[in-house]
């Protein structure tokens, strides 16, 4: 239930900070996936630190098939235009991602791409 609310809710996010966020941060945490999945392949768990004032550190993961691609990004510098970089960063990855791109492709578009 809380998983399913929370896309359109803010007392979960809300119940659960004991402190204010940054801008960054709370671009940063929308962009993330589910921090763990497991399922009989694989578990998958991330988190990022510290979690008030992030900006630039990302991680995005997809289980397709038998596949489990994961990236791991640090976006260079801090703030809001690191926040902006990694944002484009994983979007440009996730549409590498779902189009089959390979390896040496994806981190060529993903460069372009910021």
């Amino acid at each position: 239930m809380i998983v399913t609310k929370d896309a359109y809710n803010d007392q979960f996010f809300q119940a659960r900070r004991s402190s204010p966020m940054s801008v960054a941060a709370e671009i940063q945490w929308s962009l993330l996936p589910p921090l763990s999945t497991t399922v009989p392949q694989v578990e998958v768990a991330g988190i990022l630190e510290p979690a008030y004032d992030v900006a630039g550190d990302s991680f995005d993961y997809a289980l397709n098939g038998d596949i489990l691609h994961v990236a791991m990004l640090d976006a260079m510098g801090h703030g809001l235009d690191a926040a902006t970089m990694a944002t484009v960063a994983v979007g440009a990855y996730r549409h590498t991602r779902r189009a089959h791109t390979d390896l040496s492709q994806m981190y060529a578009i993903m460069d372009r791409a910021q």
